[in-house]
């Protein structure tokens, strides 16, 4: 499984409150036992006081995750379908999902998780 940097992506700025709770108290609610839910139908996945997590969509191959506060997406992951299989180890790949998002906090690119 890779984690690789995609196009910049067209996100806001958030202030370092924000970005402390999305750090500590957002991201960390992607476990194993809780990644599945990113490829999902619903929108919100998972929420803190002022962030969300949400899937906007799919695109074949890759579902679109953005880290939205405000209706303002500050960071985005693409995750390949092909990782949305039991066969695939769900911590490794939470793990990757996690780092993918703090990488795109930190530089406003899309990270593509990929198998």
């Amino acid at each position: 499984m890779n984690v690789i940097q995609g196009n910049k992506g067209k996100f806001s700025h958030t202030n370092s409150s924000i970005e402390k709770e999305i750090r500590n108290d957002l991201i960390p609610q992607i476990t194993g036992t809780t990644v599945s839910l990113l490829f999902g139908r619903s929108k919100t996945k998972f929420e803190s006081d002022r962030c969300r997590i949400d899937t906007q969509g799919y695109a074949k191959p890759n579902y679109n995750v953005q880290i939205q506060t405000d209706k303002v997406s500050c960071a985005g992951v693409l995750i390949n379908d092909a990782l949305d299989d039991v066969a695939v180890n769900q911590d490794t790949l939470a793990a990757n999902v996690r780092t993918a998002l703090d990488n795109s906090l930190k530089d406003g690119h899309f990270w593509i998780v990929q198998p």
